[in-house]
């Protein structure tokens, strides 16, 4: 997929002033599932630094790598980066991590 601890430095830095950089998901707590998708699951989280609430889309590795979606994912992460529209969430950052949800 990418490298071990895959970050859009540029972007990331900006999130929340680069306070949580690296992000892991021990800087959030998961409060509800919000969806679910055949690859992964949405949910409203909230970030114990800054107090505010987020959507965290949590894939699956093992989806993404046996049907060789890495590209797509990759290109989704660099669409959503450059994205400034109303009706189009916005992504304030990404990272990966081992664990499994």
């Amino acid at each position: 997929m990418y490298s071990k601890h895959y970050e859009l430095p540029t972007l990331n830095a900006k999130f929340e002033n680069g306070k949580l950089s690296p992000l892991t998901r021990d800087k959030f707590k998961f409060l509800k599932l919000i969806g679910a998708g055949g690859f992964g699951k949405v949910y409203q989280v909230y970030s114990t630094f800054s107090k505010n609430h987020y959507a965290m889309k949590v894939l699956s590795k093992n989806q993404i790598k046996h049907y060789s979606l890495q590209k797509q994912l990759k290109r989704e992460i660099d669409i959503l980066d450059q994205c400034r529209h109303p009706f189009i969430i916005k992504l304030y950052a990404c990272f990966e991590d081992s664990r499994y949800f």
